[in-house]
């Protein structure tokens, strides 16, 4: 959401400078691969819970490792943005 608005902002507030004459963007994309839809979102979960970090006003840290991720607790708002 707002990713349109956030783009024309930077855009028409953009500063050319010499390594850097015009606006760049670049988009990522957060993809898993397994066999079942539940192996997926249990592949995604560091990645789910770095964006609920950066929804929720965390710092960010490096992401952990599955196992990891799954022992975590997390509170009831990171939550919703995890589930959404």
């Amino acid at each position: 959401q707002g990713t349109e608005e956030a783009m024309q902002f930077y855009r028409d507030n953009f500063q050319p400078s010499e390594t850097t004459p015009e606006p760049v963007t670049f988009l990522t994309v957060n993809a898993a691969v397994a066999e079942t839809y539940d192996e997926a979102v249990r592949l995604l979960l560091p990645n789910l819970q770095m964006m609920a970090r950066l929804r929720t006003g965390q710092p960010l840290v490096a992401l952990d490792l599955v196992e990891d991720a799954e022992a975590q607790t997390v509170s009831p708002r990171a939550q919703a943005v995890i589930d959404a």
